[in-house]
């Protein structure tokens, strides 16, 4: 049976991740993991008719963009990785734990974005015993089957 374990010795992620940015580069997979920042900027609503259903919606409203700070991955060698888009079910295969499951870490409402599955099946299939990860973003799912990367929080320039 799999359980997911939120992955924190890299630093804990405060809020969801709004997205994430691969590089492969020098046979080096680099993950950066973009938490969100909210901006209560409040829309501009003197175009929308008051009975219009959608500005009751927007009133209150902020702009999600990515914080200031964001988490830096290096994984030296991969042994696979499998992207999809969350809303789509698309993943290329089907694990015995879904994105509801994700768990939340200590002090947050919501599930935590980068998790550790133990006893995967996945994993099983390679004799290395590599770890398998999976980062859940507002719109991606990535699940890789890696080795303990580096990491480095960064400021976003």
């Amino acid at each position: 049976m799999e359980t997911l374990v939120p992955v924190t010795q890299h630093g804990v992620i405060k809020r969801p991740l709004v997205t994430m940015r691969l590089h492969y580069m020098a046979d080096a997979l680099v993950i950066d993991l973009l938490p969100r920042a909210v901006y209560l900027e409040k829309p501009d609503l003197d175009d929308l008719a008051a009975d219009n259903p959608i500005h009751g919606t927007l009133q209150g409203a902020g702009e999600v963009v990515a914080d200031d700070h964001y988490l830096r991955l290096t994984f030296d060698f991969i042994e696979a990785l499998a992207f999809s888009t969350v809303e789509q079910g698309a993943h290329p295969a089907a694990w015995e734990t879904d994105d509801e499951a994700m768990p939340v870490h200590e002090g947050q409402d919501r599930p935590y974005p980068f998790v550790e599955v133990r006893g995967s099946s996945w994993c099983k299939t390679v004799p290395s015993e590599p770890t398998h990860f999976r980062i859940v973003t507002m719109n991606n799912r990535l699940d890789l089957l890696a080795y303990e990367p580096k990491s480095q929080w960064m400021d976003r320039p």
